[in-house]
């Protein structure tokens, strides 16, 4: 059987697995963090888990958006908004994940640095700043978005959703290519 004549419960399926999932792996990195107890005189552990959380969060936002699109592109709201609340779940658990690891498990350590050089370096640092000032752009969009939804202002709704999807979106993406740029394509210094 396709997908097109099963009604696509893959869908669903992936709404439903996605937060439970994520929210466990937060439960993992979390409990490791508390067991370990950071403090001035005792730095984080290296390598953190956080940072893959973090990515792992962003991809799985990433996918629930795009499964949200989908969903509403074919007439089923009810899911679209399920997804998108999902996304949203899933973003704000990668906010205070991001939080937690640059103002606290990694304040004494400071930032991982990108030890590339000339067009590597620049393509890395304009990556970082489009990903970083989008997505202090997009939350109050995020959250205007979802406001106008809960208020069934549809009209408004709709046009803010366009963009704030893309840049949402974008800013999920990148989020995991930083990642991958930093831990694992990061030259040695």
């Amino acid at each position: 059987m396709s997908l097109a004549s099963a009604g696509r419960p893959w869908v669903r399926d992936l709404a439903r697995a996605s937060v439970p999932v994520a929210c466990a792996l937060a439960t993992l990195a979390s409990s490791g963090l508390a067991q370990e107890g950071y403090s001035a005189a005792k730095p984080a552990p290296e390598p953190s888990v956080l940072p893959l959380l973090n990515a792992c969060l962003n991809a799985t936002a990433s996918v629930l958006l795009v499964a949200g699109l989908v969903a509403i592109k074919r007439g089923r709201r009810e899911l679209h908004e399920r997804l998108m609340r999902a996304a949203f779940l899933v973003s704000s658990a990668f906010l205070a994940s991001y939080l937690w690891y640059h103002f606290g498990a990694q304040k004494e350590l400071g930032p991982t640095k990108f030890h590339g050089v000339g067009v590597a370096k620049f393509l890395y640092l304009a990556l970082l700043a489009s990903h970083v000032l989008l997505a202090i752009v997009n939350l109050p969009m995020v959250l205007r978005t979802l406001w106008l939804a809960h208020k069934e202002r549809w009209d408004d709704h709709r046009r803010l959703a366009k963009p704030t999807f893309g840049i949402w979106l974008y800013v999920s993406v990148t989020g995991v290519l930083v990642y991958l740029t930093l831990y694992h394509w990061n030259p040695a210094p």
